[in-house]
């Protein structure tokens, strides 16, 4: 923690900022990048001295916690390595959808000491927050809950020396349903069918992924994918794309949003909204998600506002 000292005291714009710099450097992004500019960002300069050293100390903590992991990762592959077998292995790393943006320590802040000396203690319990994660989101759109790409879009990284090629990065869409059967379909295992100690086994959702690992080959190409989420009445978020395109709405305030409709090829901030501009196609999809519902039984108020049931 003490490493991270004063490394976050420049505040959320800045930091931003200096991500994205660092993103253009890099390339990650083929496209000329839009970012999402963020009006609900706090201003740093709004905020107390007292303020300002809590959300510091958030981010030295998580800053530690993000270095002890990659620690532990490069702990288990080292120990691939003095046993010969990480040149075998298929190793893939994937981040959860979004970050997180919860306040108070996922619910149990209550029950901790989350004072700014006793943040990284064993009795406190803090995530970064609702401004850290959006400056953890950039250049995407919002966080975790929401089906914006900041929401939904993830780091995802494969390695196998020989299988997977090292160095590149891919842009291309998949699931993280396409797990399993990618491992299947790597290991030689059949997916279970059937019936497991009693139970019914359902069937396996998704598709392999191997060819877009091992040969940079689409997966979904221009297949329609549909998704939902709803969490208590507070928040919900629903999307559906075809290749490039995504129609996307989500809650604000416990009130969702019309559809909006992107094109993440030229938008992957998801900063303008051509709904209007390309009315057919942003139809054709909110259909597609209405088929979706269905099949799923997910009730429409649950998933869209008033004026669309």
């Amino acid at each position: 923690i003490e490493r991270y000292e004063g490394v976050y005291e420049a505040g959320y714009e800045a930091i931003r900022q200096a991500r994205l710099q660092r993103i253009d450097q890099l390339g990650l992004f083929d496209q000329p990048l839009t970012p999402w500019p963020v009006p609900e960002l706090t201003a740093w300069e709004s905020l107390d001295d007292d303020s300002r050293t809590h959300e510091v100390r958030r981010m030295q903590v998580y800053a530690a916690m993000v270095e002890l992991m990659d620690e532990q990762i490069g702990r288990m592959l080292n120990h691939l390595e003095t046993t010969g077998q990480l040149e075998n292995t298929l190793v893939i790393f994937s981040s959860d959808n979004g970050a997180d943006g919860t306040t108070g320590g996922a619910g149990l802040g209550d029950h901790h000491d989350n004072s700014v000396d006793n943040i990284g203690q064993p009795t406190s319990f803090v995530t970064q927050g609702p401004d850290w994660a959006r400056v953890s989101s950039t250049p995407l759109r919002l966080i975790k809950t929401f089906s914006t790409e900041g929401g939904t879009r993830v780091p995802f990284i494969a390695r196998w020396p020989g299988q997977v090629p090292a160095g590149e990065v891919n842009p291309e869409f998949f699931q993280v349903m396409d797990i399993l059967p990618t491992v299947l379909e790597v290991t030689g295992v059949e997916g279970h069918q059937g019936n497991f100690m009693g139970r019914e086994v359902l069937p396996i959702q998704g598709v392999s992924a191997w060819p877009l690992l091992s040969a940079g080959e689409p997966v979904y190409a221009d297949d329609q994918l549909a998704f939902h989420t709803y969490i208590e009445p507070r928040l919900g978020a629903s999307s559906v794309r075809m290749g490039d395109w995504k129609l996307a709405w989500w809650k604000t305030d416990r009130v969702y949003g019309q559809p909006q409709l992107f094109n993440l090829a030229d938008d992957p901030g998801e900063t303008t909204d051509l709904s209007e501009e390309y009315p057919e196609l942003a139809e054709s999809l909110w259909h597609e998600w209405l088929s979706y519902a269905e099949r799923t039984g997910i009730s429409l108020e649950d998933a869209v506002s008033e004026n669309l049931q």
